[in-house]
């Protein structure tokens, strides 16, 4: 191959790469709840697969010129297999239709979808970066394809749906296959596979839906750039999002609409009143009733108002176009901040088993709310808790909860009916929680919803309950849930996806109970591991590689749950913030060629890592403007580009062509290990303080094996 072939095959590479990344972690997610927990497995696994091909790339040199022919397209072959078998996830498992697939067989579907697309990816590298020969154009073109395939997929891809997705992919990749001669049959390629994408809509939606165990017939299904939206056929229909039953259309009359009508009698004079959520399980449907005159649903996808817009339950879209509605599309930070102030704040949103989820949940997010009420206002609060049983991962979420709405709203108290919910207010405000007293509410305000509601309260409020839980929250001193610690995520995701992390979930609680300074002796162990390991070594220096890889996947998954936590999801936008993060590596290679040693620049570009960690970490990204977080992702990759150079020049010894594949392996490894330990350990239990901490000290552990290099080869 000459040299502009191995150019074009490292961006097409790099691009097809990114792209099946982000398709296959978006369907994996929806198969586990989408927790940071499920982030970690499967980057561990997709990163541990590149790593494993880099190095079996080093092993088959004869082998090199098929393997660059045969590594993209491969890589979108094994990913849009991997897809098919993703969304066979629930009958393989034997998941029942609406729960989550357990962890044992999970698992072993994950590792069968990644590994494969993600061992094609370290062969590739491995192979074109050896032929290429120049480690800081090699990882820079790889870096150029990842961040046009990130920006393809999030703005061209994405709001298309997973066929679609899937057949442009697989064009892509043969037309990169087919090598930079054929541009004509390389687009035709591309373009007859978005065809077969389109053309395969209907037949992929029917079959995930007969896969999934659905109860009835497939009516529509919406993927948007949000989730993945489900409803089913019949006057009765059911609604599954990413897979799980959120709610039935129309709304339960004997659950949902007098719960909804129950919650504005809790204020004496409820006028304007904002709510979260609610819509996907019809709540909003039994909101407007007298003496509401403002009702605002704040609501972060269009797509769900969209499909309940249309048709296929009146009751919901009365509320929908009723001139005292407004509809809110934003995440729920920007929706309450736009608000004038209300008299009552709904949040009905599910429980906060994602950082996403979460943001809703947090210490700061409450002191907003707070600031939106008018005097004697009310906060009421879908704990995410069964009213049946609260002790182990119900017991900690409860009180999380509770001690957090307690720092900020003097008043506090919890009503039972079929889940828990909290009521908050200010001192001025009046709790009437006695259900004589909500009766003669309703009955003085002459609500013309639920029938019989006057005898259903006592049964909607559990009296005798209620009052255990009020004295249960006068005794809680638990951590405070906030967005740089969320210590709700961990209960609530154990509640989410109890089926699916059983095995897990043990563990990480146990460490939830460590002392405080076991985490930082962590740290301190990891960080020596790095320096004894390069003490030793006289032929190759991988540490630095593994350091930089640990780092620059932290800071990667830090910023993801910063974005998800107070700006938006990542389900769609994964490709755009990851375009930005391998933007900043193309830029960080191109800076790296201008040095006459780059394995002397660690000396500088190590500890400048460790000062971007302690940045990331420090509560600027969650509390400035949108920008900075991709300015920190940019900043992360223009580091990692920067170094890759100089690890490759001490893992090959002065030698590029086998330092880049060395480098690779090593960088993917370290990665790896962050993908587990943070998007496992560090986000959900430890906070971004501790995590952020740790890769700084393990980047200048990494100076050690600089250090050894440089007096080995003087």
């Amino acid at each position: 191959m000459n040299t502009a072939d191995i150019r074009f095959g490292l961006v097409g590479l790099g691009g097809v790469a990114v792209m099946s990344q982000a398709l296959l972690i978006r369907e994996a997610m929806t198969t586990l709840g989408g927790s940071e927990i499920a982030w970690g497995c499967l980057l561990f696994l997709w990163l541990i697969g590149a790593a494993l091909g880099a190095r079996i790339g080093l092993s088959l040199p004869r082998s090199r010129s098929l393997i660059t022919k045969l590594s993209t397209p491969a890589i979108a072959i094994s990913a849009v297999f991997g897809v098919a078998l993703l969304r066979a996830a629930p009958a393989i498992s034997g998941a029942h239709p609406g729960e989550l697939a357990p962890a044992g067989p999970i698992l072993l579907v994950w590792f069968v979808a990644l590994l494969p697309p993600s061992i094609s990816v370290g062969l590739g590298f491995s192979s074109l970066g050896t032929l290429c020969g120049k480690a800081a154009t090699a990882y820079g073109l790889e870096c150029l394809g990842a961040t046009l395939g990130g920006l393809i997929f999030t703005f061209l891809l994405a709001p298309w749906g997973t066929p679609i997705i899937a057949g442009a992919l697989l064009g892509i990749a043969v037309a990169f296959g087919l090598g930079r001669h054929y541009p004509w049959i390389g687009i035709l390629v591309a373009l007859l596979g978005i065809a077969l994408g389109v053309l395969a809509v209907d037949w992929v939606a029917a079959t995930t839906w007969r896969l999934g165990g659905r109860p009835g017939a497939l009516e529509q299904m919406i993927e948007t750039r949000y989730q993945r939206l489900e409803i089913s056929k019949g006057p009765s229909r059911s609604l599954f999002v990413d897979g799980r039953l959120a709610g039935t259309l129309p709304p339960d009359p004997y659950l949902i609409l007098p719960r909804a009508e129950l919650l504005p009698l809790m204020h004496a004079d409820p006028r304007r009143i904002a709510v979260v959520g609610g819509l996907s399980d019809g709540t909003v449907a039994g909101l407007l009733v007298p003496p509401v005159e403002h009702l605002s649903v704040i609501e972060q996808d269009p797509g769900l108002i969209q499909l309940l817009n249309s048709g296929l339950s009146p009751e919901i879209e009365s509320v929908l176009n009723d001139p005292r509605v407004t509809i809110v599309i934003d995440n729920p930070t920007r929706g309450i901040s736009s608000l004038d102030p209300v008299d009552l704040i709904l949040l009905l949103d599910g429980p906060p088993a994602t950082l996403r989820a979460n943001r809703s949940r947090t210490l700061e997010f409450f002191r907003l709310c707070q600031s939106r009420l008018t005097p004697g206002g009310l906060i009421i609060v879908n704990s995410g808790v069964s009213s049946t049983y609260i002790g182990g991962h119900s017991g900690r979420l409860f009180t999380v909860q509770a001690a957090t709405l307690a720092q900020v709203f003097p008043q506090l108290m919890a009503f039972a009916g079929d889940r828990v919910f909290f009521v908050g207010g200010l001192d001025d405000s009046d709790l009437a929680f006695e259900p004589q007293a909500l009766v003669e509410r309703w009955r003085h305000r002459g609500s013309q919803g639920t029938p019989y509601l006057d005898q259903m309260i006592p049964t909607l409020i559990d009296p005798a309950r209620s009052e255990e839980l009020t004295l249960l929250i006068d005794s809680t001193d638990c951590k405070l849930n906030t967005v740089a610690r969320p210590s709700a995520v961990l209960p609530a995701a154990a509640l989410t996806e109890g089926r699916g992390l059983h095995i897990l979930m043990p563990l990480l609680e146990d460490l939830q109970r460590t002392p405080r300074w076991a985490a930082p002796s962590i740290i301190i162990i990891m960080a020596l591991v790095i320096v004894v390991w390069g003490l030793p070594r006289k032929k190759t220096h991988a540490e630095p590689a593994l350091a930089i890889g640990f780092a620059s996947m932290t800071w990667y998954l830090l910023l993801l749950g910063t974005w998800q936590g107070t700006r938006g999801t990542v389900y769609s936008e994964i490709g755009a913030l990851t375009a930005v993060f391998m933007a900043g590596m193309v830029g960080g290679s191109i800076w790296s060629r201008r040095w006459p040693d780059p394995g002397r620049s660690l000396f500088f570009l190590l500890p400048l890592a460790a000062c971007l960690s302690w940045v990331i970490g420090a509560p600027l990204p969650a509390n400035s403007s949108p920008i900075v977080i991709p300015l920190l992702l940019a900043c992360g990759g223009l580091v990692t580009g920067a170094a890759f150079a100089g690890t490759a020049v001490l893992a090959g010894e002065h030698n590029d062509r086998p330092g880049i594949g060395r480098a690779f392996a090593a960088d993917e490894a370290g990665a790896a290990l962050a993908a587990l330990i943070v998007g496992v350990i560090g986000l959900p239990l430890l906070g971004t303080p501790i995590v952020a901490t740790a890769s700084a000290i393990i980047c200048l552990a990494a100076v050690v094996g600089v250090w050894r290099h440089d007096t080995t080869t003087q």
